[in-house]
């Protein structure tokens, strides 16, 4: 595995879910924030990779959101019946999906828990056995609400069809609040606004700590210009809040941040950059 992190009595390994999907800028950042790239140049279409990850220590094998998955249905053509292989790139990493005691979602979105479920004779079955899958109740919650209306984006409705309630009806989800502590080591941190109860997962790691950002942001310009917002925020507003409070606390932490989509750098220190806003820095 290119990027291996040994934090105290814990392993972190990131496994990525297939090729990056290409998305022009002008789709991820709205056109009113055009400026914000005039100081910091960014192309005119951008990478975005779906970065997972597995954190093994003496109490278990836990994986932090799981892609996009194979073979499901969505409108949006960079994630419409892929085929990678994100679960012979775990097993290359020693992790048998049955060896997966705990699955945390950092937020519903179908591009964080596609993996949950893989085709079967009944249709979607959960792919990790032997794993709890631990969601923000008041997220799970809503999503289960809107996919009963006929108004709903049709991703909504296919994301909780095939990717949750088959967990659900395994009796293998976990609803906790966000905030909670989640025992051995892992936390949520709430950091709403992409989505509605979206949170950071942090995992105490004895003599140092990660945390796994989900989509607080999308990409690296956004720690030189915290108030970027991604045109896929919910709630611009809170979205907003929430990364400037997150991006203040995590850059007096020294934690090692794990970034969702970051395709080059996708994990290290944050630190403060002269002259206002952040950069991520090469962990040690």
């Amino acid at each position: 595995m290119p990027h291996v992190a040994e934090l105290g009595d814990r392993s972190i390994f990131m496994v990525r879910d297939g090729e990056p999907v290409s998305v022009p800028r002008s789709e991820l950042f709205a056109a009113t924030e055009a400026d914000a790239f005039v100081s910091e140049p960014v192309n005119e279409t951008l990478a975005l990779s779906f970065n997972c990850y597995v954190v093994r220590d003496r109490s278990g094998t836990t994986l932090i959101d799981c892609g996009i998955g194979n073979q499901k249905r969505r409108a949006y053509p960079g994630y419409d019946m892929r085929t990678s292989r994100f679960l012979d790139d775990l097993s290359l990493g020693g992790v048998a999906p049955d060896r997966i005691d705990r699955v945390i979602f950092t937020h519903l979105h179908p591009d964080h828990v596609g993996w949950s479920t893989i085709p079967s004779r009944e249709g979607w079955s959960p792919t990790f056995r032997n794993a709890r899958y631990i969601m923000s109740r008041t997220e799970y919650a809503r999503l289960e609400q809107r996919s009963r209306s006929p108004r709903s984006d049709g991703w909504l409705i296919e994301t909780f069809r095939d990717s949750l309630l088959p967990l659900m009806e395994a009796g293998q989800i976990e609803l906790v609040a966000t905030g909670a502590d989640l025992g051995d080591g892992f936390s949520l941190i709430p950091a709403p606004g992409h989505s509605c109860d979206h949170a950071l997962v942090q995992i105490d790691c004895g003599s140092a700590v990660a945390v796994a950002l989900g989509d607080l942001l999308h990409h690296p310009v956004q720690f030189a210009t915290p108030t970027l917002n991604s045109a896929y925020d919910e709630n611009p507003a809170l979205a907003l809040s929430s990364r400037r409070r997150c991006l203040e606390m995590l850059s007096r932490s020294g934690a090692l941040v794990l970034t969702a989509h970051f395709l080059e750098s996708p994990w290290g220190e944050i630190r403060p950059r002269e002259g206002g806003g952040y950069t991520l820095a090469r962990w040690q």
